[in-house]
């Protein structure tokens, strides 16, 4: 099994910093890591070069013009034009991974199943002086943690928890999650017509499981350390748009067919 690594990044290369180095100390190496670059200035582009002869396997960037926030079309993108991979994990550009987040990951891939991982908050400040310092891993008792249970990596007790948030059949966060390529294709990627921040993995999921593709949880193990950020409020026109759509299969306009602008797109509907 191919694992293609993408990581969805934005203009912050201190943060990109920290998730290539997790990539780079990984103990199962993915075969490819693409970056999908949603419009980065120059200095997040410098720093993949700079990065890049320390990887084992191909290290490609995807970039597009800053027109807002396009995950959903940086993403298809990414994937449309260098994935080589049988199986996709996708973080975003604010998570360091732990070392056997790849290995574990490839552990649980199983056909008709999706993974959804958890994830670990650094605090603002310790964000901060991470961002200062060489890059060394994180663990459960590093300083500066929220919901530091989430960092305990355990994947003997990961078995256990195999029914975790089975009440909640619409959990979904892209930050930390994993599916096969066909199934991806299957759903025709991420609906390029949700512009903003939200909802946009939540109805990537929901259309997964439309399709009978069931969830995983990664409980216990890959772990994911989110580094602080600033938020900006999801936009609530997508929560609208995917409460329309719930029932559907497919996108009408994602990774095979993203003929029209994002606008145009969202116009349309």
């Amino acid at each position: 099994m191919k694992l293609t690594l993408i990581i969805s990044t934005y203009n912050s290369p201190q943060a990109l910093r920290w998730v290539l180095h997790s990539a780079l100390c990984q103990s199962e190496t993915p075969h490819e890591v693409i970056i999908a670059d949603d419009g980065s200035a120059a200095a997040t582009g410098r720093l993949i070069e700079q990065m890049r002869p320390l990887f084992r396997c191909p290290l490609h960037h995807v970039w597009h013009p800053d027109e807002g926030f396009r995950k959903t079309v940086i993403l298809n993108k990414a994937i449309r034009e260098c994935c080589t991979g049988d199986y996709l994990v996708f973080v975003d550009g604010d998570i360091v991974m732990h070392r056997h987040f790849i290995k574990n990951h490839h552990a649980l891939a199983r056909q008709g199943r999706y993974v959804v991982g958890s994830r670990t908050f650094v605090s603002q400040a310790q964000t901060a002086k991470l961002f200062e310092q060489l890059y060394r891993p994180l663990s459960w008792t590093s300083h500066g943690l929220k919901n530091r249970t989430n960092a305990l990596y355990m994947p003997w007790l990961s078995p256990l928890t195999r029914l975790y948030k089975r009440w909640k059949p619409l959990y979904g966060r892209g930050a930390n999650f994993a599916c096969w390529k066909t199934d991806f294709v299957r759903v025709n990627g991420h609906d390029e017509a949700m512009l903003g921040w939200g909802l946009e993995d939540t109805d990537l999921i929901n259309r997964l499981r439309n399709n009978g593709v069931r969830a995983t949880a990664a409980k216990f193990q890959a772990i994911a350390f989110h580094l602080w950020h600033r938020q900006s409020p999801p936009n609530k026109e997508n929560e609208r748009l995917f409460r329309s759509m719930m029932h559907r299969r497919q996108c009408e306009h994602g990774l095979a067919n993203a003929t029209q602008t994002p606008q145009e797109q969202h116009n349309a509907l």
